[in-house]
């Protein structure tokens, strides 16, 4: 079963993303701050990543800079999510090789469909 890391500081919203990714048959792996986020990256390798941009510690961009430099871990397919978008975040995304970028509040369904189609186009997808 593909593993997804939620990185988001907001329980209830993290509880929510992980409540319904468990639904669509992915494993979760859930971090509380950036820092704890990639601990738990290095540990686990998951599949796929959910990345809240603003968050203590380490923000998500920080966390996918790291990712990228990272030869083990660089091609990890990466989702930010975000209150407020900026085009800056929209550059920024774009130049560390987000692979998608959603502003909240989101919808569930479309969060799972973009996991689930990154995790095809990264060869997990016949796992699921």
């Amino acid at each position: 079963m593909p593993v997804v890391l939620i990185a988001e500081d907001d329980l209830d919203i993290r509880n929510l993303i992980g409540m319904a990714l468990k639904l669509q048959n992915l494993d979760v792996i859930e971090a509380f701050d950036g820092q704890d986020a990639w601990i738990k990256i290095l540990q686990h390798h998951p599949d796929i990543l959910v990345l809240d941009i603003n968050m203590p510690k380490m923000n998500g961009f920080e966390v996918c800079e790291k990712i990228r430099k990272h030869s083990d871990i660089a091609r990890t397919p990466v989702i930010m999510i975000s209150a407020r978008v900026e085009q800056e975040d929209i550059l920024k995304s774009r130049l560390l090789g987000v692979d998608t970028l959603i502003e909240k509040p989101f919808d569930f369904a479309y969060l799972a469909s973009r996991i689930h189609g990154l995790l095809k186009e990264s060869g997990v997808g016949r796992e699921l």
